[in-house]
């Protein structure tokens, strides 16, 4: 991984952890209960079909899976969140936003744009129709 990401390929390296990403996402969600998980995107965006189908089934049994994107229009999102990451990185980060996989995987769809961290927890169980205790 070290020599794929120091040879300048990017992409190369990304490639080659995808099955190891999808690996963990079974694991750790075949352990968990009660509690929130946070992968980041490239856990979810897997171009190879058979990885997407392993995360995919991977998340059935948990009923309560969201997507946190700043706003519903992805250009206005991938302004946003590029803002927030090196330049270097921009366009992987534009791949994730625009990338089907997260909108299919998720159950519901949280926006963030101008809320504090307090009020997107709200909103995220509003969204699922929950209520603290």
């Amino acid at each position: 991984m070290r020599s794929l990401a120091e040879s300048g390929s990017l992409d190369a390296a990304l490639n080659y952890c995808k099955p190891f990403e999808v690996h963990a996402v079974e694991r750790h969600l075949a352990e968990i209960q009660n509690c929130v998980a946070d992968f980041g995107a490239g856990y979810s965006v897997q171009d190879d079909p058979i990885l997407h189908e392993r995360v995919r089934r991977a998340l059935v049994p948990h009923p309560h899976v969201v997507l946190l994107l700043p706003c519903p229009d992805e250009d206005q999102s991938v302004v946003c969140l590029n803002d927030r990451v090196d330049e270097n990185l921009r366009a992987l980060n534009e791949h994730y936003v625009r990338h089907p996989a997260n909108r299919s995987l998720a159950k519901a769809v949280v926006y963030t744009f101008a809320k504090t961290p307090e009020e997107t927890c709200a909103d995220i169980l509003h969204t699922l129709h929950l209520n603290l205790p």
